[in-house]
């Protein structure tokens, strides 16, 4: 069975209409550039890159874009002339680096393609096609013990990439582990539903299976599964020495020791790993990220409930889980290794109330991302690289303060209490998060019909309603707990028999008929409507990181067996300690007295009570103060 071919990667820009060549900008050449190479218009997309790399000479991406076309034209000295170029340009490459060693493998140069794919790997060392293709030049060179390692630790960063259960199949076999390799082709089989290559594989695991007979090795230890990549470090070190730590170690997760003598555990490159996490900050504050503490800032190190290597499967599993997701292995009181609960390969289920990218964004350790985050500031790999202040500062665009207007490349640090809790402008210390949160409330960011109007600010709209509960002698806490009984009530009922919940329109009361009187949930004179959806309204203040993080939060989902459902009816954490309901449901609430209504957002009782915001004038999530009072019975 011979090993699949060497993957590229490469950055593609999104479908769009084009507007006449002659207006485009060059991020829009490079952009058409990738559309014509997807719709396999080889020519045309070169000519797009060519243009666009004559309007901005130093495009480190036009130049990998047009030399990922030559490459895949054939025309591979012309290919690596532009990756050169484009590695030049942007030493943080680490496509680039791989397409130019795609490109030396196809003219022979395998020492070459090797070091490119290990620069690659040195400026993202979670890059996955670069141990992937390093490995196959391995393999053709015979030396399938280092192809062993490179595929091996591919699929560890991603065990869902299924030809590389293949390649370290043949690896397996190949140094005579045939029973591995028979449990990386039944792996392939399971991961890649069949897959395009089963009937080979198939008939190839057919013969393995005679050839081993009846001898079976144990399909899971923790010893097998666990990470060695690691280091060990303390609250008191700084992120400077956290850095040369993971570097010189080649480390893939960081062992904390806590105050309490347990340890927490951090991966450096997940999705919610140490290298995206510290690189947003750095982004923010520049080189004074260096000289911060671990302990000042990272509010996610879950302790550990260590294992032990001799564990089964089950309990290792049920010690991640209580760990966070990932813990340390200890052997005669020793931290031998990393244990995290994305062991193995499984493919995405089958399910009916969820669609597959759902799945991959609500449960990242189904599938892991390993991604660089896209900052023009670098810190892992071969940084820290701060380019706000260098050459890219003037294509990434100057900071400008909402307070003060003055422009700059990076805020400063706020510690209260020896922790990172804000970030301030250098020149006059007024705080960017108030301004980051009103963003988020435009449409088509956090909402799609926005908490605010295109021109509304955040500051005005608080102001006014403040003036207007002040002349209504009501208070914030008074109409957030009324609304809060009511749907706390209306929900209980929900839970029980959603049937006389069906759908209602208000709008006839504005005739002067009131709903039928048993209909919704009945309080005193009040009538509530619930409309429960699959689906949440994040606050616009939340932040899943202390002190800031752009991430919204993660929809709440529940796993039985092959189908995956979003629950309904859970709290969602705003910040640290503070947390909110109703975020999932939309209600109308009839005073049959007065015969007024209010309807709005679940989202609408934490918004007025602990952000003391009724929503913008302008947007279909605001409820009024003053109709609220008069139907909450307030006035």
């Amino acid at each position: 069975m011979s090993l699949l071919k060497p993957l590229r990667d490469r950055l593609k820009g999104k479908k769009s209409r084009k507007p006449p060549s002659d207006h485009l900008t060059a991020s829009q050449h490079i952009q058409q550039g990738w559309a014509r190479r997807n719709e396999n218009d080889l020519d045309g997309a070169a000519a797009s890159f060519s243009k666009a790399i004559s309007l901005e000479s130093d495009a480190a991406e036009a130049y990998y874009g047009r030399g990922v076309v030559y490459c895949t034209s054939g025309r591979l000295k012309q290919a690596i002339a532009d990756l050169d170029k484009a590695v030049a340009l942007s030493p943080n490459f680490a496509q680039a680096f791989t397409e130019r060693g795609l490109a030396y493998e196809g003219i022979g140069g395998l020492t070459q393609a090797i070091e490119d794919y290990e620069q690659a790997i040195t400026v993202d060392p979670a890059y996955v096609i670069a141990y992937q293709n390093r490995g196959a030049v391995y393999a053709r060179q015979g030396s399938w013990t280092e192809a062993l390692a490179d595929f091996d630790l591919a699929l560890r960063l991603n065990p869902q990439r299924a030809e590389n259960y293949l390649n370290r199949a043949r690896a397996f076999e190949s140094l005579g582990n045939y029973q591995r390799a028979i449990e990386d082709l039944e792996t392939y089989l399971e991961v890649s539903r069949k897959g395009p290559y089963a009937e080979q594989v198939e008939h190839h695991l057919q013969q393995l299976q005679v050839q081993t007979g009846e001898s079976q090795e144990p399909a899971w230890s923790v010893q097998r599964e666990m990470w060695t990549e690691f280091t060990s470090l303390s609250l008191q070190d700084s992120v400077n020495e956290l850095i040369k730590q993971v570097q010189e170690k080649k480390a893939h997760y960081v062992v904390i020791g806590l105050p309490n003598g347990q340890h927490g555990v951090a991966s450096v490159y997940a999705k919610d790993g140490l290298r995206p996490r510290l690189t947003e900050i750095a982004d923010i504050i520049g080189p004074s990220v260096l000289d911060l503490r671990l302990g000042q800032f990272l509010d996610q190190w879950y302790p550990c409930i260590p294992v032990e290597p001799d564990m089964t499967q089950e309990l290792a599993t049920r010690m991640c889980e209580q760990s966070g997701g990932r813990t340390v292995v200890v052997q005669a009181s020793q931290v031998i290794g990393v244990l995290d609960k994305v062991w193995g390969a499984s493919p995405l289920p089958e399910f009916f109330n969820v669609n597959r990218d759902m799945i991959r964004e609500v449960l990242p350790k189904v599938q892991p991302d390993y991604t660089y985050p896209s900052f023009p500031t670098i810190l892992f790999g071969v940084g820290p690289d701060f380019q706000r202040e260098g050459r890219l500062y003037r294509h990434n665009g100057a900071r400008q303060c909402g307070e003060c207007d003055m422009t700059f490349a990076y805020y400063d640090p706020v510690l209260d209490g020896d922790m990172l809790t804000d970030y301030a402008c250098p020149h006059c210390g007024a705080s960017p998060i108030h301004q980051w949160v009103e963003t988020r409330m435009q449409p088509g960011e956090w909402s799609q019909h926005g908490f605010l109007g295109e021109e509304e600010t955040l500051e005005d709209v608080v102001d006014q309603d403040a003036r207007t509960l002040e002349r209504l002698g009501v208070t914030y806490e008074q109409i957030a707990d009324a609304l809060d009984r009511l749907l706390h009530a209306a929900s209980a009922a929900y839970e029980k028999d959603p049937r006389p919940f069906r759908s209602y329109s208000p709008n006839k009361i504005d005739q002067g008929e009131l709903p039928p009187e048993h209909s919704g949930f009945c309080a005193d004179n009040h009538q509530v409507f619930l409309q429960v959806y699959m689906g949440y309204e994040f606050c616009p203040w939340a932040v899943s990181r202390r002190p800031w993080s752009s991430e919204k939060p993660s929809v709440p989902v529940e796993v039985t067996g092959p189908v995956i459902t979003i629950k309904t009816g859970q709290r969602l954490s705003c910040q640290s300690n503070l947390n909110y309901s109703y975020g999932d449901r939309r209600f109308v609430i009839v005073n049959r007295a007065n015969k007024e209504y209010l309807r709005g957002s679940g989202l609408i009782v934490h918004l007025i009570r602990d952000h003391h915001f009724f929503a913008g004038r302008q947007s279909p999530c605001r409820v009024e103060p003053d109709q609220a009072a008069r139907v909450l019975g307030l006035i």
